[in-house]
């Protein structure tokens, strides 16, 4: 039901990309669009959240899904990245302190788990 969502707003693409997914995030936050009442309040959510990681707001992502309390695969590697992504920021935030874990600092970096956010990817980019 997703995809058919994505699909009925393809219309809706901007070549300025950010623009596009605040477009894309301002339809699905307002659900006034068929097409929007049409998903389920967990496709509306991941994709919330997974448009919070493009636009590199973790801690959003992070708030829609321990709202909304979504159990799904998708939902659960969105709240992992994100969780990544903020501990990463912690880690650079404590600087110096942080020196005696530089190696462990480099490979919470290394462990990006947005590659395996294609199905969100392959959702918000039908548009």
């Amino acid at each position: 039901m997703a995809v058919l969502f994505l699909l009925a707003f393809s219309g809706l693409v901007r070549a300025d990309g950010e623009a596009q997914w605040q477009h894309v995030l301002q339809a699905l936050q307002n659900g006034e669009a068929e097409a929007v009442r049409e998903l389920s309040g967990k496709d509306r959510v991941i994709l919330q959240a997974a448009l919070a990681l493009k636009s590199n707001r973790p801690s959003r992502a992070l708030e829609l899904l321990g709202e909304a309390g979504v159990d799904d695969p998708l939902a659960a590697l969105i709240l992992a990245e994100a969780h990544r992504r903020e501990a990463v920021e912690a880690v650079q935030k404590a600087g110096d302190y942080a020196h005696a874990i530089e190696e462990q600092e480099r490979l919470l970096a290394a462990a990006d788990l947005s590659r395996g956010l294609g199905e969100a990817d392959a959702r918000l980019n039908a548009f």
